[in-house]
């Protein structure tokens, strides 16, 4: 459901691919962040990937080029700095707005919130999702760290299920 009016709304229809994710065209937003491993991801899981880097990557004159989008993890100040430099504000929140499926994993997730606690000077977000985040409340990016660790998946499927996971 989408909010409109300050009422909830019915996304478009969108017909769904077959769950193996052939003939999918899943697009990432690859101006900054984990692009590479949502690319490969995506086409692992059988999906048609385009990277996202003008509008003419989103629509063209024959409509849409894109049946999801994938918005990364990374910087998030530089990737709304980005899509404000390259012009891709506002036609990607119009593919958000009319349907487009969309998922933001960290920084994604900061581009989609209607709310930034905290944000870099002038940092602008989408404000699609009805949430207020923290963007990274625990120091700078390049204080992140990488560790492995054990999970107990006896029971989980799927591509990926296999392998072992970092914390990031």
């Amino acid at each position: 459901m989408r909010r409109t009016a300050n009422r909830l709304a019915p996304h478009p229809p969108f017909a769904a691919p077959e769950t193996d994710g052939i003939g999918l065209r899943a697009g990432v937003l690859a101006l900054q962040g984990g692009v590479a491993e949502h690319a490969r991801m995506l086409e692992r899981l059988g999906a048609e990937v385009s990277l996202v880097r003008r509008e003419r990557d989103l629509a063209g004159p024959d409509g849409p080029r894109l049946d999801a989008l994938v918005l990364p993890g990374g910087e998030s100040s530089t990737q709304d700095r980005l899509l404000r430099l390259l012009d891709l504000a506002e036609p990607l929140r119009a593919a958000i707005s009319g349907g487009l499926p969309t998922l933001g994993t960290c920084a994604g997730l900061i581009l989609l919130a209607r709310e930034v606690l905290d944000p870099a000077p002038d940092q602008r977000s989408l404000g699609f999702l009805d949430v207020a985040v923290r963007r990274n409340a625990f120091g700078a990016q390049l204080a992140s760290a990488e560790a492995d660790f054990a999970v107990d998946a006896a029971d989980v499927s799927g591509a990926g299920a296999e392998e072992p996971c970092a914390a990031r």
